[in-house]
């Protein structure tokens, strides 16, 4: 009797735990929002491949959003594995709907917008390594959000490696 009321107790308290667990990271490929967040955070997003590959998502707890008045620093941090990833996204504060992208291979993207994506020690950034085809594509501004996706090849100027990202899409609420 007692062992099959153990047992009872011990499934019962795993349904509980696992029905109230709330995950703050959704996975990579569904569109980032900014209805939903709190002031400061952001909400990033997106598939990579190429030097490192693998599917990034933000985790909210310790994502940040900032505003100086004149740039916007949307930064989104996870935990894949033990290795530490995080990726920021630098745009002016005046930054419009529209489509941002590079003009070459290894240009800077226009209006000084910068991405980047770092995984443990290696980093990656919008016109590194002569990357190509890089674009920002901001679908919605208001007074305190920026909403948007991107895409294409970023670079490491040291060791010449490329990542390519997809699905990408970005939120964040200041």
């Amino acid at each position: 009797m007692k062992k099959n009321l153990l047992s009872l107790i011990l499934i019962i308290s795993t349904v509980f735990l696992c029905s109230s667990c709330k995950k703050d990271s959704a996975a990579a490929g569904n569109t980032a929002s900014a209805a939903n967040l709190a002031a400061g955070k952001c909400d990033i997003r997106f598939d990579y491949s190429g030097a490192t590959s693998g599917s990034f998502a933000s985790t909210l707890a310790i994502s940040t959003a900032a505003s100086s008045g004149v740039l916007y620093n949307i930064n989104g941090s996870a935990i894949s594995g033990l290795i530490p990833q995080i990726t920021m996204i630098i745009t002016p504060a005046n930054t419009a709907v529209g489509t941002y992208a590079q003009s070459a291979a290894g240009a800077d993207l226009p209006n000084n917008m910068v991405f980047s994506f770092t995984s443990g020690s290696n980093g990656w950034a919008s016109g590194g390594a002569n990357a190509a085809g890089f674009k920002i594509v901001v679908t919605a501004v208001t007074s305190n959000t920026i909403e948007g996706t991107f895409s294409g090849e970023i670079g490491n100027d040291t060791d010449l490696t490329k990542v390519t990202i997809a699905n990408g899409s970005f939120a964040a609420k200041f």
